[in-house]
């Protein structure tokens, strides 16, 4: 998170970051502010809270006030979510669920083509676009990305048991994933017939904080924004479903026990 903070802060001299605290959305806060917030970039749903905000309402202010909105829906994808007529441009990772192989980087944008701000937005990528894509690269990711709807059907198939595991243990006090989340209505309006809810989740401890905010200044970064200490974020992939509930189920009774030794 305190990676995306920076590249968005980096993007302009003019840029600004806002989050909203615990990722519950109060689309009423995003008035703009001056002049200079013209393009809100929002994640949907958020990294790593896995919340969503409410696009619609977002989308309605874009209108009142003439802004453009942005939004990433790479934690649960577009094979899952169909929430481009909610936005003005839609941008997603290709490095990730799109590839599927760790062998090709890449990313899309999408512009709606029923944006008011239409016209406005392709003139401004025509006029900043530069062809730097390395040939191979896109005929990788073309290979990759034949069997992508399987993959991410398989994804949301094996990790809804992981959540209910998760939320039923005693070592865990919170599991943040789109199908638990108090926006989970919001996820769900603009969810696919045949979508799912993705296979990214986080977890938050009872015991010891997670390692894995690497820096003094980066627990204060993210923070502020509502995002707790001992936060985990975990990715289902295409295990056997059975075998990695049981993985799980075992690391965390290990967990357990590691904890009594240590606090006896």
């Amino acid at each position: 998170m305190n990676d995306q903070i920076d590249s968005l802060v980096s993007v302009t001299a003019e840029s600004t970051v806002v989050a909203f605290r615990g990722g519950v959305e109060s689309a009423g806060e995003l008035t703009p502010v001056g002049s200079e917030d013209r393009s809100p970039v929002l994640e949907f749903p958020s990294n790593i809270l896995l919340s969503s905000p409410d696009l619609r309402r977002i989308h309605a202010l874009a209108d009142r006030f003439d802004f453009i909105v942005a939004c990433d829906d790479t934690v649960a994808g577009f094979v899952n979510l169909d929430a481009i007529p909610c936005v003005d441009v839609m941008i997603s990772s290709l490095t990730k669920t799109f590839s599927g192989s760790s062998n090709v980087t890449g990313g899309s944008l999408v512009v709606n083509p029923s944006s008011r701000q239409r016209d406005t937005i392709k003139a401004a990528l025509s006029a900043n676009y530069e062809e730097t894509y390395f040939p191979l690269d896109i005929l990788t990711l073309i290979n990759n990305r034949k069997n992508m709807p399987c993959r991410v059907k398989r994804f949301n198939e094996s990790t809804i048991p992981l959540v209910n595991l998760l939320s039923s243990h005693q070592s865990i006090a919170t599991v943040h994933h789109p199908s638990t989340a108090p926006t989970s209505s919001l996820y769900q309006s603009v969810m696919r017939k045949d979508g799912g809810y993705g296979n990214v989740m986080s977890i938050i401890s009872v015991t010891r904080p997670a390692p894995n905010i690497p820096t003094i200044s980066s627990i204060e970064n993210v923070q502020k924004y509502g995002v707790p200490q001992r936060i985990l974020r975990i990715s289902v992939g295409l295990e056997n479903s059975d075998q990695l509930l049981a993985t799980v189920a075992k690391a965390l009774k290990e967990g357990e026990l590691f904890e009594l030794q240590n606090t006896a």
